[in-house]
């Protein structure tokens, strides 16, 4: 099977049916149709944009890193549209990360700190400014019109005292 030049990615039909399948066609090409036409952009995903984040920037020294951070995120954002990911849409992540949890035996664990959240709220306006600045559509059109104004969190209310060495 060869991918003509209309439709960009090679796909196959979710039914083995005929009738669901030129039905599955013609949905494709209208999609198709309204991106080319009128300027409809394709609905990119948090979970589509961070694969792309993590692939072009896998030799980054701290990739491992952002890669944990994105981790921890995607059950919260995965599956949202970039263009609603917003600081509404990352309250339960946040609050599920400061909340102390039980290990395995037993024992309570504090939340993490203020910083450490915000280290995974910059992982996340890292990858809407490259959706909004960088990577582009067939059109040339960026994946984000805007980026949110993501809020961090105050690092000076969670951070230890100092103490004499």
């Amino acid at each position: 099977m060869t991918c003509s030049g209309l439709i960009s990615n090679c796909s196959s039909t979710p039914s083995s049916e005929r009738e669901e399948a030129e039905q599955y066609l013609i949905h494709r090409l209208e999609k198709l149709r309204q991106e080319k036409v009128y300027g409809v952009r394709q609905v990119r995903t948090w979970r589509e944009a961070a694969t792309r984040f993590l692939i072009e920037f896998k030799d980054q020294p701290s990739i491992a890193l952002s890669a944990l951070h994105i981790g921890q995120l995607d059950p919260y954002i995965g599956d949202l549209p970039i263009t609603h990911i917003d600081d509404g849409t990352l309250v339960s992540f946040i609050k599920d990360r400061q909340a102390p949890s039980k290990t395995a035996t037993g024992k309570i664990k504090p939340g993490v700190s203020n910083r450490t959240v915000n280290i995974a709220l910059q992982r996340v306006v890292q990858i809407l400014n490259l959706c909004h600045r960088k990577w582009r559509d067939a059109e040339k059109r960026p994946w984000l019109e805007s980026v949110p104004m993501i809020r961090m969190l105050d690092e000076k209310v969670s951070s230890r005292k100092p103490y004499p060495l």
